[in-house]
């Protein structure tokens, strides 16, 4: 048995695949500073650069997570200052070297990005960055060099939003290490899904690894960055998308574990009864995150999880229940197994199939259905038996209690790339980087966009609530068909209207 993990970004059929345009640190540091470190500028174009071409030739691989940890390990003095100790070690901002920080406060710049790839440079006063630190309580002093360069992303997403540019320009070298590691853990998780029907152990630790990377982003980044908004929540990568991708990240590589545990013959059955539960519910947390019709995929994604894990909770509770001869209670828990099945074959697997187009992860996912199938008619009938034969009990009206929720996995947390040797005297690195008097411009244009609300307290969790999702589709089915009855408006609309720069002001 294998499984089928959610690897890449979906809206509404039409994948987001991540390019990124060549920053040229030597051109910008030229035009921005009267002196600059060029060893490291070289470095960071050229490692970039890479990048770049095998994300451009969609070559997903574990290359391409070396090549981006390579990369940030020079980077990394452009977000933190590296003379005030490890980018690993939570540091006081107190303790920041002084002249490091008069510098950062002379010549902190913000830039914003328009179509044409040029940028308007924003200098703010010594008041504005004092209070901005203190709103991001930031724990790690960040780098004088943290708005030195604009970098550049883009999708495809116009295909979906016309009217909205597919290139996002922002001049923070926290977004830059954002999408970074965002982009290694989606590609993670790629490679564990080839690797998952051959060897489901180390696609379990790529699994659990891109959790940990998510976890890192939500905790370390998103909250020292501001939310660059108007973005679809699935591309914002702030605080609350990177949450729901670490929680799905976490239960992929439970459920991997699960599959593992049946491949190897172990029939730990309380264990795996647990383990599923943990699962269901991980799942329901993550989908109190979708609050937007445009992430169908998704939510297809997470409303097939939901309710797989939940038939395999009961399932597995009433091999448990046998295992103790309470058959009566087994049986119950069956017949209420195979109620919950009919919705995941007769609604959620042809609604997640509408946006699966590889045909070994079509196959994938109508195995794991058929697996569960199997399961239920072979214990259905087993306990029948037994009741008649041996056990004479009653079967209860109420559903008996379930086994309790557990995980097995734990997850090391991220370790940020040390840095590289280039950054072995970062106070001699800094004092190289000497940026030019910037213009301060007073006002600049804002753009308007929809804000995307997000339910942050999902804690609580009530294991009879799954119910609640199963009419969720009633209400996909409705907005897919409305957009794609204003796609030709749109379209026509896109050859007149220009795309609109997505950089913020910070």
């Amino acid at each position: 048995m294998s499984v089928y993990l959610l690897c890449e970004i979906i809206s509404d059929s039409i994948k987001i695949e991540r390019k990124t345009k060549p920053c040229n640190f030597e051109k910008q540091a030229k035009k921005r500073c009267k002196s600059y470190d060029e060893g490291i500028a070289k470095l960071l174009d050229e490692k970039r650069e890479e990048i770049g071409i095998l994300l451009e030739r969609k070559q997903y691989t574990l290359e391409l997570c070396d090549k981006i940890e390579e990369y940030l390990s020079i980077f990394c003095g452009f977000i933190w200052n590296l003379s005030c100790g490890n980018v690993n070690n939570s540091t006081s901002s107190t303790d920041n070297n002084q002249d490091d920080n008069q510098h950062n406060n002379e010549n902190t710049t913000q830039l914003i990005g328009n179509n044409s790839g040029e940028a308007t440079l924003i200098r703010e006063t010594e008041k504005e960055l004092v209070k901005e630190e203190i709103e991001h309580e930031t724990t790690k002093p960040l780098s004088s060099l943290q708005h030195l360069c604009v970098y550049q992303w883009w999708s495809n997403l116009n295909e979906l939003q016309p009217t909205l540019s597919s290139s996002l320009e922002f001049n923070d070298s926290v977004f830059e290490a954002l999408m970074m590691l965002s982009t290694m853990a989606i590609t993670l998780t790629i490679e564990a899904q080839k690797r998952i029907t051959i060897d489901k152990k180390a696609a379990m630790k790529l699994v659990l690894k891109a959790s940990s990377i998510w976890e890192y982003c939500s905790e370390e980044l998103c909250r020292i960055l501001k939310p660059f908004q108007p973005l679809p929540f699935l591309l914002s990568n702030n605080s609350n998308m990177c949450k729901m991708m670490q929680m799905i990240s976490k239960a992929q590589a439970q459920e991997i574990g699960i599959f593992l545990l049946l491949d190897k013959g172990i029939e730990n059955i309380e264990s795996i009864g647990k383990l599923s539960r943990f699962v269901y519910k991980k799942y329901i947390k993550s989908i109190r995150f979708i609050k937007n019709e445009k992430e169908c995929k998704v939510k297809a994604y997470l409303l097939f999880k939901i309710k797989y894990y939940d038939v395999m909770s009961h399932m597995y509770s009433a091999i448990y229940y046998n295992k103790k001869d309470e058959n009566g209670m087994a049986i119950r828990l069956v017949d209420e197994a195979l109620k919950k099945f009919e919705s995941i074959t007769k609604i959620l697997v042809k609604e997640l199939l509408k946006y699966v187009f590889e045909s070994q992860e079509k196959e994938l996912i109508e195995k794991q259905v058929s697996f569960l199938n199997s399961e239920l008619k072979r214990y259905q009938e087993k306990y029948a038996k037994e009741n008649s034969f041996v056990y004479h009990q009653t079967v209860p009206e109420s559903v008996p209690e379930l086994l309790v929720s557990k995980d097995i996995l734990k997850i090391q947390s991220f370790a940020f790339p040390e840095p590289h040797e280039g950054w072995r005297n970062p106070n001699t690195v800094y004092k190289k980087f000497e940026l030019k008097p910037l213009v301060l411009k007073k006002s600049v244009q804002k753009q308007k966009h929809d804000e995307v609300n997000i339910i942050e307290n999902n804690s609580n969790v009530d294991d009879n609530n799954s119910n609640d999702f199963e009419n969720d589709f009633d209400n996909v089915d409705g907005s897919l068909e409305n957009q794609r009855k204003k796609r030709k408006t749109q379209q026509s609309t896109a050859e007149n209207i220009g795309g609109t720069s997505l950089c913020i002001i910070l």
